[in-house]
């Protein structure tokens, strides 16, 4: 189970995610929440999450090269037609 726990009494949980992700390279709860999308539907869009999350796609492409980079995730195919692959 990977659980955070935030300052101002906002928890996010998801039983997906390896229990060492968010202590050893700390993702973030949009990243959690990203993970979790790739998850239940590997060939998402970036507006669709976007909209799911409810941040901008700017900011959910940012986060996306944060979880390649980090080994996490990774595309697979076109553009258009792929889909994501999450690793850990």
């Amino acid at each position: 189970m990977f659980e955070v726990e935030f300052g101002y009494d906002k928890k996010y949980t998801d039983n997906s995610v390896g229990i060492n992700v968010g202590i050893n390279v700390g993702i973030n709860e949009i990243q959690a929440k990203i993970i979790t999308l790739l998850r239940e539907k590997p060939s998402v869009t970036i507006p669709e999450i976007a909209e799911k999350i409810g941040i901008v796609n700017r900011h959910v492409e940012r986060n996306l090269k944060f979880l390649k980079d980090n080994g996490f995730i990774e595309r697979e195919g076109a553009k258009k037609t792929g889909t994501w692959i999450v690793k850990k």
